[in-house]
């Protein structure tokens, strides 16, 4: 099982930007790292949270990384990255045993009943009525 490392992390930075920042998802935060410098020890790196708060996480706990508006890259990504295999997604089959049942009821076509109108209570309800009544006619 392959995980991320200093490397891979390397080849992502040198290929960001200042505008797209490197960002990777480790103890349930995204972090930022924005230079190489942060990532100095071969075990652990330094990321940034939000707040400007550094925090050092071990590259093996990192669950995604993610460039700018690019997709985030997960565990199963880089997987099939470093295998050269797409990932597999497992559909669980349906025996015959298995089928849903078949409800006690048949299903009948009534309307559910109208919900009582609350515009005595607060105008509020009366305006969105008002605004959703003008919408459908601007539509028109």
């Amino acid at each position: 099982m392959y995980f991320f490392d200093k490397g891979l992390l390397s080849l992502y930075l040198d290929q960001c930007s200042p505008r797209m920042p490197l960002k990777v998802y480790s103890n349930n935060e995204w972090y930022s790292i924005p230079s190489l410098s942060d990532l100095e020890d071969d075990i652990t790196g330094i990321g940034y949270d939000v707040y400007g708060g550094d925090h050092r996480f071990d590259y093996r706990n990192i669950e995604q990384i993610k460039v700018g508006n690019r997709p985030p890259l997960d565990l199963e990504g880089l997987q099939a990255m470093k295998t050269g295999q797409k990932p597999t997604e497992e559909k669980p089959e349906k025996k015959d045993s298995e089928e849903e049942p078949m409800p006690d009821e048949e299903p009948t076509d009534e309307k559910p009943e109208k919900e009582p109108d609350l515009s005595w209570y607060s105008p509020a309800y009366d305006i969105g009525r008002k605004i959703i009544h003008e919408a459908k006619r601007s539509k028109v």
